[in-house]
């Protein structure tokens, strides 16, 4: 289930306009996921400017989710790893 971040009155994470929409800071195309620690508040302009592009933000939020995501998203399952031993 989908964590919903308000925007009403919020300013956009990348800019500080007007929020209009949600951004996944690890887009969903790459895998990211729909927990509120990979989603910031996000103008139009700045949410399709980045579309599926990795984050460059290097504010503290943004970096906790690339760490999140590469450090629990990224990695094989078990069963994966144990298939590769034979």
């Amino acid at each position: 289930m989908s964590q919903k971040v308000p925007i009403v009155g919020e300013s956009c994470h990348y800019c500080a306009a007007p929020a209009t929409t949600r951004d996944h800071i690890v887009p969903k195309a790459l895998g990211g996921k729909d927990g509120a620690y990979n989603i910031v508040p996000s103008c139009m302009f700045c949410n399709t400017q980045k579309a599926d592009d990795y984050p460059t933000c290097t504010c503290p939020k943004c970096q906790r989710a690339v760490v999140a995501f590469e450090m629990y998203w990224n990695h094989p399952t078990r069963e994966e790893q144990a298939s590769w031993a034979s």
